[in-house]
């Protein structure tokens, strides 16, 4: 009968899990990201442009505002993450190490990140090209093919009214109406026929699949 005295060998030895001790130093927000990450990248590139039109729109009394350059920051790299929603992004601030040091330890709500994108929606697009522009001189930019294809988004509730203008009695009619979507077109369907629509595009990486662009026009594809 062979006898096993337990003298301590093979006994595993875990690193002690410790969540309580604070830190000596307090912790820098880039800690776990590298110098590659592409938030550090968004910063670098975000941190030289010219924001002073943006930041004249907030002199005046009041409460303190969060800085155009990081709620920027946060929009690019939701953008590029794929996190489009506001609520999302800010939740992202308390949950991603990145968003963190985008936000540079705060955390706007989802009111103040939607209200900004409104409010300089038409400036950000310039901006947004500025940012391609010097993410390719820093080679940091990498082209792709995108894959573009589009669909009809028609509308079932529409009747014909018919215009006619008050003042030239017998005038021509103007084409039927949609009452409900008065911005749509008729536009040719597949099967024959036409119906209100709009004209709904999408662009697509053909690498990944990931929809890097959509739009509505009113325009029928030729």
């Amino acid at each position: 009968m062979l006898l096993r005295f337990h003298t301590g060998a093979g006994v595993p030895h875990f690193i002690v899990s410790d969540r309580k001790t604070d830190y000596l130093l307090p912790p820098s927000l880039d800690n776990g990201l590298s110098q590659n990450h592409l938030a550090c990248f968004v910063v670098e590139v975000i941190d030289p442009l010219d924001l002073s039109k943006r930041t004249r729109q907030y002199a005046g009394p009041g409460s303190k505002a969060r800085p155009p350059a990081a709620l920027l920051a946060i929009l690019v790299y939701g953008y590029a993450t794929v996190v489009f929603s506001s609520r999302k992004r800010e939740r992202a601030t308390y949950d991603s190490a990145a968003f963190r040091y985008l936000a540079a330890g705060s955390h706007p709500d989802h009111d103040s990140l939607a209200t900004f994108r409104r409010r300089f929606l038409d400036e950000l697009s310039g901006l947004s090209l500025q940012i391609l522009e010097m993410a390719r001189e820093m080679k940091r930019l990498k082209l792709g093919n995108v894959c573009l294809d589009g669909a009809k988004i028609g509308w079932r509730r529409w009747r014909q009214p018919r215009r006619r203008r008050p003042s030239e009695p017998g005038a021509r009619d103007s084409g039927p109406i949609n009452l409900t979507e008065e911005e749509s077109r008729l536009m040719p369907v597949a099967g024959g026929g036409f119906e209100p629509a709009y004209n709904a595009q999408a662009g697509t990486n053909n690498a990944t699949m990931r929809v890097v662009a959509i739009g509505l026009a009113q325009a029928s594809a030729g």
